[in-house]
């Protein structure tokens, strides 16, 4: 996290210690509750714009010729990606592609973690299944099965995971969703040309969990 964010959330805990609340779970702006003394109200108001430039996932690639950023389903592009970065959704983003059969392999899973230091982890994997939607079936040749790191950015309308990965935002059933495909193929060259319907988790997770340990 860069220094002006450090400092950002150092505003915050300062505010929290006066008895105000900053809830960093509904960024980009912190929910304050104002004493009614002027010195907590305008230290709550501080937290307020200090909350919002910590969150913020712009970039200069953000923004158009024009200085204005690209709009997706009505949301700015960095509004929009951020609800998929690790500090805000407190879990893994997640989907499956298909692809031509190949060595007994037609289907692809990738499971990745945005920071907001715009670096990301990702794990993929390949097997037999099948794909529906945001729903699949996989059996995994675990020889498949890697982790991959680098850094992600905003590019527009698209989020790109270096050279890996390049999504679009759309709707899905009502929801904000990563329509997602491989740029390179960390396994079979046909996976490229599968999409993946990509969204948060369920259930809250973490880069150390005993379920990313078969990733090499």
């Amino acid at each position: 996290m860069q220094a002006n964010a450090r400092h950002a959330f150092a505003q915050c805990r300062f505010v929290i210690f006066l008895a105000a609340t900053c809830n960093l779970q509904q960024k980009p702006a912190c929910v304050v509750h104002m004493r009614t003394t002027p010195y907590i109200a305008a230290t709550a108001i501080a937290c307020l714009v200090a909350c919002g430039n910590a969150d913020s996932t712009t970039d200069a690639s953000t923004t158009g010729s024009d200085g204005a950023e690209p709009i997706i389903n009505g949301e700015p592009a960095s509004k929009f990606f951020g609800r998929f970065v690790w500090e805000t959704s407190q879990t893994h983003n997640k989907g499956a592609g298909a692809f031509s059969r190949t060595n007994s392999k037609d289907t692809y899973v990738l499971n990745f973690y945005l920071n907001m230091d715009h670096s990301y982890i990702a794990y993929y994997g390949e097997g037999e299944g099948s794909v529906s939607g945001t729903e699949y079936t996989i059996s995994y040749d675990t020889t498949t099965m890697k982790k991959l790191t680098g850094m992600w950015s905003i590019n527009g309308t698209k989020l790109t995971l270096g050279s890996l990965v390049s999504c679009d935002g759309i709707t899905y059933n009502d929801k904000a969703m990563l329509r997602c495909k491989l740029v390179s193929s960390p396994g079979t060259a046909a996976a490229t040309q599968g999409s993946a319907l990509v969204g948060p988790h369920f259930r809250t997770s973490t880069p150390s969990d005993s379920q990313w340990a078969e990733y090499l």
